[in-house]
């Protein structure tokens, strides 16, 4: 019996290992770079799979913390599993990473009537006093009461406790 057990357990050990095949080198038909002591930089390369990369990257203007931050502007295509070809083109600075592609999802239109209350909201600043119905009362009454005190109860402990005892 022990025996079966020990040769199923190496059937399965050996059946759950998996061969991965080594990876296939992909050439790098051209490639280019070039970086300055200011801190602005370019690069881009080209492989044999169709993949296309060029980045350009310059400091932007100091900001009040003392930071620059590094504006990039670039773009990359890449062949998907599918045979097509797709396409971004970015920007990256301070307010965040910037993609645009045919192929990437695109936010909904504003309805119209969102669209005519921020316009309305824009035209009229002065009647917003920054409170939601001018100056807000609860609408129900909050009364504390006193709590009358609860005698502690004690009872017997049950046959067989015994309380925890610290060894040190």
């Amino acid at each position: 019996m022990k025996f079966f057990v020990v040769v199923f357990a190496v059937v399965a050990v050996a059946a759950a290992q998996h061969h991965q095949a080594e990876p296939v080198p992909i050439a790098i038909l051209r490639q280019s770079h070039e970086y300055s002591p200011e801190g602005s930089y370019q690069y881009s390369y080209d492989t044999e799979h169709g993949i296309h990369v060029d980045e350009v990257g310059q400091p932007g203007p100091l900001t009040k913390d003392g930071t620059q931050p590094i504006n990039v502007h670039g773009s990359f295509s890449f062949v998907g599993n599918d045979g097509v070809t797709y396409g971004v083109t970015y920007t990256a600075d301070e307010t965040g990473f910037h993609p645009e592609g045919d192929h990437l999802p695109v936010a909904p239109a504003i309805p119209e009537e969102i669209l005519r209350a921020l316009e309305y909201n824009a035209a009229h600043p002065e009647e917003d006093d920054g409170t939601v119905n001018g100056s807000f009362q609860p609408t129900v009454p909050v009364r504390s009461a006193p709590v009358a005190p609860v005698p502690s109860v004690v009872g017997r402990q049950p046959q067989g406790f015994k309380p925890f005892q610290r060894h040190f």
